[in-house]
């Protein structure tokens, strides 16, 4: 997967930052299939520190999560939180899916049959 880092109005992001962001999407990305890339984005508006993640994937919506805190730190852990959480409902509905096109499948062939 490809991750692409954005700092707009951000006056410093530590290299161990990137590194944490890039492990954690990683791991994430690894739960979605196809993943293709993600964008994250550092933005400063004052004291406020705010970073944004966007996950794409073929044939699916953009994932994207917001995190905000006093240092990009919180933020991006805010961010990641919020991401894990929204992946894990994709999946549960992927999932849901998947069970209803069997279910219609079986249904069908018992017709056939």
């Amino acid at each position: 997967m490809r991750i692409i880092f954005h700092a707009h109005n951000a006056p410093t992001v530590s290299e161990r930052l990137l590194d944490r962001a890039q492990e954690a999407l990683d791991r994430i990305g690894a739960r979605l299939p196809r993943t293709r890339d993600a964008v994250v984005r550092f933005a400063g508006d004052g004291p406020v520190r705010r970073v944004e993640i966007a996950l794409r994937a073929p044939r699916q919506r953009d994932v994207v999560a917001l995190g905000a805190g006093k240092s990009f730190g919180p933020a991006l852990t805010a961010a990641l939180a919020r991401l894990e959480a929204q992946i894990a409902r994709v999946r549960r509905l992927d999932a849901r899916v998947r069970r209803a096109r069997v279910a219609r499948e079986r249904a069908r062939s018992a017709l056939t049959a």
